[in-house]
């Protein structure tokens, strides 16, 4: 059987991109990579580097649900509505970094999970309502 080697890219679907890239760039500090290339110049879709191991995608709302043409094919259509989840692995003793770094971008943290396996998980809202995770180690069997 053909083996999976991770998950690749993930994805939020927003109402203005170019101020949810600024508010994950500032809070993250990631960089724009590889940008996406579209037959319709106004579509703006963007893709974040994610410890040179994943790629955060960000979406205009307003364009999901439609077919993407590129210059090497077609992208079949996909996008979400109502608030979605995206979780990203932290190391655990930069907790105290992520709850004071949070705080000095007035990113307001909505819950705290310690959980049974030692792992802990901060949950914030972004600019769109989507519920975003930061996980220590600890909190799957696998991680």
């Amino acid at each position: 059987m053909p083996t999976v080697t991770g998950i690749l890219e993930s994805a939020v679907y927003v109402a203005d991109v170019e101020k949810s890239v600024k508010f994950y760039q500032e809070l993250l500090e990631v960089e724009v990579i590889d940008p996406i290339h579209v037959e319709e110049a106004e579509e703006r879709r963007v893709a974040l580097n994610i410890n040179d191991q994943h790629v955060f995608l960000i979406f205009p709302l307003d364009k999901q649900f439609t077919d993407l043409q590129t210059a090497g094919g077609v992208i079949p259509k996909h996008g979400a509505t109502g608030d979605v989840h995206l979780c990203f692995s932290i190391p655990f003793d930069s907790l105290d970094h992520w709850r004071a770094h949070l705080a000095k971008k007035e990113v307001v943290i909505e819950s705290e999970v310690n959980w049974p396996r030692g792992g802990t998980s901060i949950y914030f809202r972004d600019l769109d309502n989507n519920c975003i995770e930061l996980a220590t180690p600890g909190v799957w069997s696998i991680y």
